[in-house]
């Protein structure tokens, strides 16, 4: 595959940072390059945010930005703003590609379909579409509401490049209805990472150098498992 550049850009809270940084891993691992959000990509990034209006003020600024300036180039918005108003995101541009917060782990795949499928080869639009659309097939309403919740943990990487300390999601979703949050909404009922499997990363992070690991979750004191 031709080098792919990526380019991210996370808004909102450390566990979207941590879910970026996962993706990141993936496009790393096939050999893209990594570049800042303002530098020149063909592919960018944008994991949203809608805990206020004001951070879906700049999604929607951020992505423009990009459109604005870049005629060839691809826009996937995915996260909690994504999920709540995919239509407000998808009529910025056609070449937006939308992935909903509850299908962001399918953006894992993506790497790797595009190094078997279109290796540089014809439009990165066609084929990022292509890759959406088998993934939305392949989901059933009764298999995506399953897929979703097995796979809010598959975001744990190998590296970190965006931040110091690496940081490790053992919680997601909420169970209380604040009037004033859609974040309940947006990432669905709370759920846990069997304690077990989250000693079991932390020993990964530790034989892997790391003196100091950051727990993240939307909602901490909602954490069970165990007898936690």
């Amino acid at each position: 595959m031709a080098v792919l550049r990526v380019a991210f850009q996370t808004l909102g809270c450390k566990l979207n940072q941590l879910e970026t940084e996962s993706i990141a891993d993936k496009f790393l691992a096939v050999g893209a390059e990594i570049v800042p959000f303002h530098d020149v990509a063909d592919l960018y990034i944008v994991n949203t945010c809608t805990v206020t209006s004001k951070a879906e003020q700049k999604a929607r600024h951020d992505i423009r930005s990009v459109i604005t300036k870049l005629r060839n180039t691809i826009v996937i918005a995915t996260g909690c703003y994504a999920q709540m108003d995919s239509n407000e995101l998808s009529s910025i541009d056609e070449r937006i590609v939308v992935i909903s917060g509850d299908m962001k782990a399918s953006l894992l795949s993506l790497p790797q379909w595009l190094l078997d499928n279109w290796q540089g080869h014809g439009e990165l639009l066609h084929a990022v579409l292509e890759w959406r659309d088998e993934v939305l097939a392949a989901a059933t309403e009764t298999a995506k509401e399953a897929v979703s919740s097995l796979s809010r943990f598959e975001f744990h990487p190998d590296r970190f490049l965006m931040h110091s300390r690496p940081a490790l999601k053992i919680q997601d979703g909420c169970n209380n209805r604040c009037a004033y949050c859609r974040v309940c909404l947006a990432r669905g009922p709370s759920i846990s990472l069997p304690i077990d499997e989250a000693l079991s990363r932390v020993i990964c992070l530790e034989k892997a150098g790391k003196a100091e690991v950051v727990l993240t979750g939307v909602n901490l004191a909602q954490y069970r498992s165990g007898g936690l």
